[in-house]
């Protein structure tokens, strides 16, 4: 079955899903396991920056080792390398006994009290404009759109075309091989730079642009092939064409025909790291000799393009959030800066609680910026005396520190004093070995008394804890409407 807007759906398979949460990305899909992060060498390609084409035979390499599979079971979680905060302090020596200042924290169900919503300056839900008909792809390394039938005429001769927009500087357009890879058709952006590449069994031939196109802006690419005559033509414009080596001029591929990705690495032994990565950014216009390809088979995680965006991560209003780490610790001193532009005016920015009563909390409460931290001898917090405008559609910077017992915060890098506190004793470290998450929790977290109902609906960028930088394509696990590296700004 396929669903236009969200995702495609058509599930065959779960026992390979990493984990399965109450809500998909940006619609539903089956989350696959993450591809190995270790990659077959790729085959050695003579590569050229001139006006004319390469034209290469290339033996074929020696098959790489299949990579381990990921199965559902549940190991002992590993420490995510993402995030490395520092101590601030000497150890503590580990113990399996509750501190009786550390009493486990009752559930209750009423949070902070909020404000009605005020109007912001962007919609809670962007418009999609003319990305109306295209598809996101990238929400996870095996976003990918499958097909098992095209006209049989590709054989000889084709000209295969789509638009497309990203920022990102790799990923796979689309790839068809035979069985052993000898036959092949292949494109992708490597460094913001298009490569198409086919060989019909006796050679390959590869055309590469030497104009960079991930600016973000649509392009229409034409990749076609008579016989063993290639051209690359990208905006209208004639960019490559050559012919491969060899006498073979019929390409024999087998289905499926992918588009945006690739289930794994082993699909794709012979092709460059950079034609391995799912495709970050929007597709749309699939067409080959004119005629649109018409519903894909199969679709994995695949979501809904909006008009116009930027570099971010987007957390949508049908709610969502990732883990960055499964098992952060606070420790003694922290420091988290991160960018937002919100949608609303209250949601969870950054969240880590632990069983025994710690955590860190920072929320945007009725448009402010409120962290709470808990060590075990009482909660102590810090947010703004004077409002910001915070949904005004702008990029706002936000930094927490927390040293021992004291926290500190900056706004758009104006400082907010800490507040006094008539007794510091009590413990200075914020003992947490648990998930860290960013733009929400999940819903038992929601019965504390200090966390907010709301998911954090808006972008985020360039967020560092300790000065670590997260990758959030590499997050432990993520929930709901989430879209990583593309913000919309309408």
């Amino acid at each position: 079955m396929f669903l236009r807007e969200g995702i495609v759906t058509d599930i065959e398979d779960y026992s390979n899903a990493l984990e399965l949460y109450e809500v998909s990305l940006a619609g539903c899909f089956v989350e696959e396991p993450p591809m190995p992060t270790v990659r077959p060498r790729p085959s050695a390609i003579v590569d050229t920056d001139t006006d004319e084409p390469v034209k290469t035979t290339v033996p074929a390499p020696a098959p790489s080792p299949t990579a381990a599979k990921t199965t559902t079971a549940a190991p002992e979680r590993k420490q995510t390398p993402a995030v490395t905060p520092s101590t601030g302090g000497a150890e503590k020596t580990p113990t399996t006994e509750q501190p009786e200042k550390r009493p486990t924290q009752k559930p209750v169900t009423k949070g902070p009290k909020l404000a009605p919503e005020p109007s912001c300056a962007l919609k809670l839900r962007p418009e999609l404009g003319d990305a109306a008909e295209a598809f996101q792809f990238g929400v996870t390394s095996v976003s990918r759109m499958e097909y098992n039938k095209l006209p049989d005429s590709f054989r000889i001769r084709y000209k295969f075309s789509m638009e497309f927009k990203t920022f990102d500087k790799s990923g796979l357009l689309f790839f068809m091989a035979d069985n052993l890879e000898a036959n092949f058709v292949t494109l992708f952006l490597t460094n913001g730079n298009l490569i198409y590449m086919f060989n019909c069994g006796t050679g390959k031939l590869k055309l590469k642009s030497r104009t960079k196109f991930n600016d973000g802006q649509w392009h229409r690419v034409e990749f076609s092939r008579e016989l063993q005559r290639g051209t690359l033509t990208v905006d209208g414009l004639l960019l490559k064409e050559g012919q491969s080596p060899g006498n073979s001029s019929f390409i024999d591929a087998a289905e499926p025909y992918y588009v945006g990705g690739l289930p794994s690495l082993d699909v794709a032994k012979k092709l460059p790291d950079a034609a391995k990565r799912s495709f970050d950014g929007c597709i749309r216009d699939l067409r080959m000799n004119d005629q649109p390809w018409g519903e894909p088979t199969r679709s994995y995680s695949v979501g809904v393009c909006y008009q116009s965006g930027e570099v971010g991560t987007f957390f949508t209003a049908d709610g969502g959030f990732l883990v960055v780490d499964e098992e952060f610790q606070v420790g003694m001193d922290i420091e988290v800066t991160m960018e937002i532009r919100p949608r609303t005016t209250s949601g969870v920015l950054m969240a880590v609680m632990s069983q025994r009563g710690d955590f860190l909390l920072i929320q945007l409460i009725n448009g402010t910026v409120v962290a709470h931290v808990q060590n075990g001898g009482g909660v102590f917090s810090i947010q703004p005396k004077d409002k910001h405008e915070l949904c005004d559609g702008q990029w706002h910077k936000i930094e927490v520190t927390k040293a021992k017992n004291v926290l500190m915060m900056e706004v758009d890098e104006k400082d907010v004093l800490p507040p006094k506190r008539d007794d510091d004793a009590g413990d200075s470290r914020t003992d947490t070995n648990d998930p860290l998450y960013l733009g929400g929790v999940p819903d038992d977290m929601k019965t504390h008394e200090l966390v907010v109902k709301e998911t954090y609906v808006g972008c985020m960028r360039n967020v560092k804890v300790n000065d670590i930088g997260q990758d959030f394509r590499k997050a432990a696990r993520f929930s709901g409407g989430v879209i990583i590296d593309t913000c919309p700004t309408n």
